[in-house]
C-alpha cells in the first residue's frame, strides 16, 4: 500500500497518505484476527514511488518514518518499538523514466536507489531504464540489479545505519516537510467539518419541503 500520488508534493503526499493508513489502521485494528494494534501495527507494509530530487524525497520518507511511528505510538497506544518501524519498499517506480533518450534513465535509477538507502529503506525495487516504454528486458533488469549492488559492495551505503544523521539541511527539510503535513491535514480535516455542518443545514432546509411534498395535495 501507500505509493506515490501524481504530481504530489512530499508534503501534501503525506497529507494524504496519512487519511489512509488511519483507514488502514482503523479497519484493521478493529478486526477479531488481531488482538491489538501491536499485532496489527507489525504487519502493515508500504510501497514508496522515489523520483525527483535526492533531498526532498530523503526527508520524505524520514518525515513519513516519524509520523508513522508518532500516530501509532500517541492516537494507537503501540507501545512494542519495532512495531513502530515504517517497513516497506522504497524504490523507482518508473513514473520518473523518459522515454526519450532512454539510457539517461540508468544514471536516474542509480540516484533512485541512492535515495531509497538514504532513507532507511529495508527493500529496495529498482525500475529499469527501458520501463517507460516497455515490460523490462533481461538487460535492463540485470543493470538494475548490478547498479544495487554496485551502491551496497562498492560504494559503501551498508557501512553505517544513518549516514545522514544531524545533517542540518536534512534535518531542516524533513521538519519542514512534518510541519507542512500537518498544516495541510489540519486545514483538510476544518474543510471537512464545515462541509459536514453545510450539508446538516442543507438537510434542515430541505426537510419542511419534504414534508410537504409527502402530503396529497388537491388539484396537483
Amino acid at each position: 500500500m501507500l505509493a506515490q500520488h501524481a504530481a504530489c508534493l512530499a508534503d501534501n503526499l503525506l497529507t494524504l497518505t496519512s487519511d489512509e493508513l488511519h483507514l488502514t489502521v482503523d479497519s484493521g485494528a478493529s478486526t477479531s484476527i488481531l488482538n491489538n494494534d501491536d499485532d496489527f501495527a507489525g504487519r502493515i507494509a508500504f510501497n514508496f514511488n522515489i523520483h525527483g530530487n535526492l533531498w526532498e524525497q530523503v526527508a520524505k520518507f524520514r518525515a513519513a518514518r516519524k509520523l508513522w511511528a508518532t500516530m501509532l505510538r500517541e492516537e494507537y497506544g503501540v507501545k512494542e518499538k519495532k512495531k513502530l518501524f515504517l517497513r516497506g519498499i522504497f524504490g523507482g517506480g518508473g513514473s520518473g523514466l523518459t522515454k526519450e533518450q532512454p539510457e539517461n534513465n540508468i544514471m536516474r535509477g542509480a540516484f533512485y536507489a541512492l535515495g531509497a538507502a538514504l532513507s532507511g529503506a529495508q527493500t529496495t525495487a529498482l525500475c529499469s531504464f527501458d520501463e517507460a516504454y516497455t515490460i523490462p528486458t533481461p538487460r535492463a533488469a540485470l543493470l538494475s540489479l548490478r547498479t544495487l549492488e554496485i551502491i551496497m559492495d562498492e560504494v559503501g551505503l551498508r557501512d553505517t545505519v544513518d549516514p545522514l544523521a544531524g545533517s542540518y539541511y536534512v534535518e531542516s527539510l524533513t521538519d519542514s516537510i512534518i510541519k507542512e503535513a500537518k498544516d495541510t491535514a489540519k486545514k483538510e480535516a476544518q474543510k471537512i467539518v464545515a462541509s459536514a455542518k453545510q450539508e446538516i443545514e442543507n438537510q434542515k432546509m430541505a426537510q419542511p419541503w419534504q414534508e410537504r411534498e409527502s402530503f396529497r395535495m388537491l388539484g396537483i
